[in-house]
């Protein structure tokens, strides 16, 4: 989305009071200081319009087809998502549009007609657009109503305090929980992970390797993992002389250079040079 777009992620809507009051939530809530609030619905899996002309979703769990109204959800949610800012004391006019999108289904997927299909609807063939397409999901009448900065600002705020929506227990899918569980032991029978001393590495060799916990996001539930950079091959070491190691060289170099100097200059040495040279000839 451009920059102009304030987009937030899984926001819950507060149905009532106490601890579970927060638990009706958005899939995501686009916010524009201009055109105001647009809350979207996504409903993954295979998606088709039945033969009563309700939608219809198909769950691998259960191999069939379940009705769903996206649409209602949604635009219940941002009936009680203004009603709870109004409760809160909110005064100015919140101009707010619903948008559904099937993200894993085509339009020709969902019905003969697609034509047909409610406005505010976004499927997969449009994802590659949603940066176009989702501008002009906002009604032309809230445009030119009365929603100015300090309204955009402060829906801003509430919605950053909101909580992020959590799924319970009963609803995370049988084959989900398998996983997690055999996740759990694959991680109980781990070995001790050894991490070795950090090594003082030369600046100009020197890597930025660290070790860093990683989170990875799952839909249904979020887990840590530690990973570790590798360490880096060094260069084998160079070896520097010191000044006076290398005037103890050169002097043992020049005495050396004398001794044989005074032993082939010797007198006996030439005589018995000369005496070989003769006998040869």
């Amino acid at each position: 989305m451009p920059d102009a777009f304030e987009v937030f992620y899984n926001r819950c809507v507060r149905t009532g009071q106490g601890s579970r009051a927060y638990k009706r939530r958005i899939d995501f809530i686009v916010l524009h200081e201009k055109f105001g609030l647009l809350a979207i619905e996504v409903k993954g899996g295979k998606i088709r319009v039945g033969l009563d002309g309700d939608f219809e979703q198909y769950h691998p769990n259960k191999k069939r087809w379940t009705s769903i109204a996206p649409y209602a959800q949604v635009e219940k949610a941002a009936i009680e998502l203004i009603t709870d800012c109004k409760a809160d004391g909110v005064t100015y006019w919140i101009p707010a549009d619903v948008c559904v999108i099937f993200p894993n289904t085509l339009r020709r997927d969902i019905t003969d007609t697609p034509q047909t299909l409610p406005d505010g609807t976004l499927c997969a063939d449009d994802l590659s657009s949603l940066a176009v397409l989702v501008p002009t999901l906002f009604s032309k009448s809230a445009k030119g109503q009365a929603w100015d900065r300090d309204a955009f600002l402060d829906m801003r705020r509430r919605l950053q305090n909101m909580p992020e929506a959590t799924m319970p227990e009963s609803a995370i899918p049988k084959a989900t929980k398998n996983e997690k569980l055999l996740r759990e032991k694959d991680e109980a029978r781990k070995p001790f992970l050894y991490v070795p001393p950090k090594r003082e590495i030369p600046q100009e060799d020197a890597y930025d390797f660290t070790t860093a916990t990683c989170s990875h996001y799952d839909a249904v539930d979020s887990y840590d993992f530690l990973v570790t950079s590798p360490t880096p091959s060094l260069p084998p070491p160079s070896v520097t002389l010191k000044g006076w190691q290398i005037a103890v060289a050169v002097m043992i170099g020049l005495a050396a250079t004398l001794v044989f100097a005074w032993i082939f200059m010797h007198p006996f040495v030439q005589h018995v040079f000369s005496s070989i040279g003769k006998r040869s000839l």
